[in-house]
């Protein structure tokens, strides 16, 4: 296997006999199948070899390898800066082993060779964390994008509380440990996220006080972020800066045919990136002509016609650009293992790149901004509201009104005249 994969038969016997020996055909093949090219598989063997080595020299026990022992070997070899007997920066030290190791530290936990990785709560919150969700699905009716979202801080405010139990977590909860939590959390957030995690607490607390866990509602203690309405606007471009992105992304490469697709997608039907990235192959029925997005943030699902040159474009992905998976998303990262593009992470990346190289420079922008482009776009085109309202998704009327303030030339019909003094 090793001669046909690297086809040097020093580096096949180096780690035939390496740390990894007894392993190393196992995950070599993993990584292959998971669709790794051979660079990387190789960077894995040799990554992987000189940590156990070191850990060897350093005499720490293979149950003892975790996050931190792998720090400890980046920061030491970092200090030495080289690879293979060159000099390298630090960074290049940092980028060549962090997500090689991270892979290896997978697959001796697959192995229970080295302990799970640290959660973001204790493991005893599990069960609590589960019936808290519960609790908001069947009583609250929240979406799975919300439940996600009161889970998590839930899990990183429990997180913070460093005790050892339930029954003592729930004493520590009281206004002082709300106040120490909100205010490292406003360091990091902007306003209207930080209002989002008072929501999400509030109702943490809540639940716990109506499940009869909590003696007194402590939710009161949760200060409101005081957020007006429509004082921001919404983050749009126009319209001839969308056929721009368009035209700029390489429709000859597999990325760009993906690229293509989901930009059309967005700027055609006004699709939030989460929709877009949630689309399966299941989701489009090509002897109708439709396709249907599944519950999203107002978890209404809606059905649209696939108009031809939307439809081109993904035919010509999925024929031509979309990797081997057994994933039924449709669009999917080009880095191995292929896995769907997460709304926040790549797909924003790869926006902003393409709003880069169609020389459009915007302070605010995210994977809304196609969306919102569309509802000022037909706006602007004397689409009524209703209609702009039913394509977004939108439950409530007034959650389109926004888009008239960035309507310029309605506004102007309003203007008062300026009278010029003499």
């Amino acid at each position: 296997m090793y001669e046909h994969l690297f086809e040097i038969e020093r580096v096949c016997d180096e780690h035939a006999e390496g740390p990894l020996a007894e392993r190393v055909d196992r995950y070599t093949l993993a990584l292959l199948n998971a669709g790794y090219c051979r660079g990387t598989v190789l960077h894995f063997l040799h990554s992987s070899e000189t940590f156990l080595e070191w850990r060897k020299k350093k005499k720490i026990a293979i149950a003892e390898i975790d996050e931190e022992v792998v720090a400890d070997f980046i920061r030491s070899f970092s200090r030495r800066r080289i690879w293979h007997g060159r000099k390298v920066s630090a960074n290049s030290v940092l980028l060549r082993h962090r997500p090689t190791l991270a892979l290896l530290l997978r697959f001796m936990r697959e192995d229970d060779l080295i302990k799970p990785m640290a959660t973001i709560a204790p493991p005893w919150f599990a069960e609590h964390i589960e019936a808290f969700a519960s609790f908001l699905r069947r009583h609250r009716g929240a979406s799975e994008s919300i439940v996600e979202h009161r889970c998590r801080e839930a899990r990183y405010y429990v997180k913070t509380l460093a005790i050892s139990s339930w029954s003592t977590a729930l004493t520590h909860m009281n206004p002082d440990t709300i106040d120490s939590y909100l205010a490292t959390r406003s360091r990091q957030l902007k306003r209207s996220s930080l209002g989002l995690v008072g929501a999400a607490l509030r109702t943490f607390f809540r639940y716990l006080y109506v499940s009869g866990q909590l003696s007194n509602d402590i939710s009161v203690y949760v200060p409101t972020v005081r957020n007006y309405k429509h004082a921001s606007l919404p983050m749009a471009i126009p319209w001839a800066d969308v056929q721009k992105v368009l035209g700029v992304i390489d429709r000859t490469s597999p990325r760009g045919r993906r690229d293509y697709a989901v930009v059309l997608l967005m700027a055609t039907y006004a699709l939030r990136g989460g929709e877009v990235t949630s689309l399966r192959l299941d989701d489009i029925n090509w002897q109708k002509g439709l396709f249907h997005v599944r519950q999203g943030k107002s978890r209404r699902d809606r059905s649209f016609p696939l108009q031809p040159e939307v439809g081109d474009a993904i035919v010509e992905y999925l024929k031509y650009g979309r990797p081997s998976s057994s994933h039924r998303e449709i669009f999917l990262g080009f880095h191995a293992p292929h896995r769907p593009l997460s709304r926040g992470g790549v797909l924003r990346w790869r926006l902003g790149k393409l709003l880069a190289a169609a020389g459009i420079e915007k302070e605010h922008w995210g994977t809304h901004t196609f969306r919102h482009s569309r509802a000022v776009h037909l706006l602007e085109q004397g689409v009524s509201l209703k209609t702009i309202g039913d394509l977004l998704g939108h439950r409530e009327p007034n959650s389109t009104l926004v888009y008239t303030k960035i309507h310029v030339e309605a506004l102007r019909e309003v203007a008062l005249d300026v009278e010029v003094g003499s």
